[in-house]
């Protein structure tokens, strides 16, 4: 490349600013280096949520921050977009974004449950994702108006950069409506109706699932020592009647 610049330009017209190898060793510790980093920002994540709400809410953040992940990569992938430190910094970047996104909206779901009573599960999240969704689409709007004007002016690693972002954007913002709300939603209206069950078997005083046969077998248990009570009972005014009768 050197000699051809060279004859058909001046000796010091091209200047090599840098020159790039990568072989299997440091692509290998790139990899591994994106691994943990993506699982010790999930991690903490799952800590910091955890800690703010509950695990429900820790474990719906996380399963829909896997599923931004999962598409970006699936992006770069596909059209071969080099992974590198660039790569990597995008996927942290869509992380923050989306759980940040996330956050929005549970907390909205946290009050509306403190101050709204007469409404169910699904009404009530229903009601505090269409409290948020104005400030969401404003947020990922303009952020995106700025991620597509770096990615039409740029080139390079920049470019890539911007591309990713975009993917991100998108994928994080319907993620934290059609997917983490969702689970919050299935997994709460799970242990409701397990506490449900509970109390009914306190009150009812047995156990739900128990067979028939078994229910059956103790209700006429139950009618024996009935009909036992009463043979014993009436017993001694047979013997009574009996002695009426010898002295008569």
């Amino acid at each position: 490349i050197r000699e051809i610049l060279g004859r058909s330009f001046e000796k010091d017209a091209t200047l090599f600013q840098k020159r790039d190898y990568i072989g299997s060793t440091f692509s290998k510790e790139i990899a591994t280096g994106a691994m943990w980093s993506v699982a010790l920002a999930l991690l903490l994540i799952l800590v910091y949520v955890t800690f703010r709400f509950k695990m429900v809410f820790a474990i719906a953040a996380i399963a829909a921050l896997v599923h931004d992940g999962s598409i970006v990569l699936g992006f770069i992938g596909t059209f071969q977009i080099e992974f590198n430190a660039t790569a990597i910094a995008a996927l942290l970047t869509i992380l923050g974004y989306s759980i940040n996104d996330t956050i929005v909206v549970f907390d909205r779901i946290r009050e509306n449950t403190n101050l709204i009573r007469d409404l169910d599960r699904r009404q009530l999240i229903n009601l505090s994702i269409t409290q948020t969704l104005s400030r969401t689409l404003i947020t990922s709007l303009t952020t995106l108006l700025a991620v597509i004007a770096i990615f039409i002016v740029s080139n390079g690693i920049i470019r890539d950069f911007a591309g990713n972002l975009i993917v991100g954007l998108v994928v994080g913002t319907y993620s934290s409506v059609f997917i983490a709300s969702v689970i919050v939603m299935y997994w709460q209206n799970f242990t409701d109706k397990q506490k449900k069950i509970k109390q009914e078997e306190k009150i009812s005083g047995f156990k739900t699932g128990i067979p028939k046969e078994t229910k059956e077998k103790e209700v006429k248990d139950s009618a024996g020592t009935e009909s036992t009570g009463t043979e014993d009972e009436s017993a001694p005014q047979i013997q009574r009647k009996k002695k009426k009768k010898k002295k008569r």
